[in-house]
C-alpha cells in the first residue's frame, strides 16, 4: 500500500507506524490500511515525524512545530511557529530553525546560538545525528555542530563546495 504514494516521514513509535504525506497524518493499520489521525490543528505538510521521548511524539509541518502526547495523538499542541526542529536525546537540547538563525533551548531557556561569522542566518532544516552531531541546512549551505567541542562547521567549506544552499528537509546520518 505504500508504494503508490509519496510520503514525506515515516516514523514507528511504540511497535505503531506512523506516515505523513500532503494529505495529514496517518497510522498503519494491522491490515496494511491508512487510518487518516484527525487532529485538532490546522497542521500543513508534515515534513518531519519523530518521537522525543516515551510520551511525545514530535511534527515537523510547513506552518510550525507540534506536539502530540503518543497516548493521545489527537491532542496536537503548537509549540512554535519556527520552521525546523530537532531534539538530541543524550544531551536534553532542543534546537529550533528560524528565518533569524538558531535557537537552542536547555533546561526550560532558550538562547540565540551564533555561528561565527554568519550574521544573516536563515535556518531550514535539522538533523541530529546518532553520535548527538547537529546538522544544520541553511541559506548559505549546509553546517554540522560537534556538541563536544562545541564548534560549528561549514560542510560546504569542509568539501570545497561553492553555492549549495541547503533548503528542503535533513536526514538522520
Amino acid at each position: 500500500i505504500l508504494s503508490n504514494q509519496q510520503f514525506y516521514s515515516v516514523n514507528k513509535v511504540n511497535q505503531k507506524l506512523y506516515v505523513s504525506n500532503i494529505k495529514g497524518l496517518f497510522e498503519l493499520q494491522s491490515n496494511s490500511m491508512l487510518k487518516k489521525i484527525e487532529l485538532q490543528l490546522n497542521i500543513s505538510f508534515i515534513r518531519k515525524i519523530f518521537q522525543k521521548n516515551d510520551s511525545t511524539l514530535m511534527l515537523c509541518a510547513f506552518n510550525g512545530i507540534f506536539e502530540i502526547p503518543i497516548n493521545n495523538i489527537n491532542k496536537a499542541r503548537e509549540i512554535s511557529s519556527i520552521s525546523s526542529y530537532a531534539y538530541a536525546k543524550s544531551y536534553k537540547k532542543e534546537y529550533f530553525g528560524t528565518k533569524s538563525g538558531l535557537f537552542i533551548r536547555e533546561n526550560n531557556l532558550l538562547s540565540y546560538a551564533s555561528i561565527e561569522n554568519y550574521n544573516n542566518i536563515e535556518i531550514y532544516a535539522l538533523a541530529v545525528d546518532k553520535n548527538n552531531n547537529l546538522w544544520i541546512g541553511s541559506n548559505i549551505g549546509l553546517f554540522f555542530y560537534n556538541e563536544k567541542l562545541k564548534k560549528y562547521f561549514r560542510v560546504n567549506n569542509y568539501f570545497n563546495i561553492k553555492g549549495i544552499e541547503a533548503n528542503r528537509s535533513a536526514l538522520i546520518l
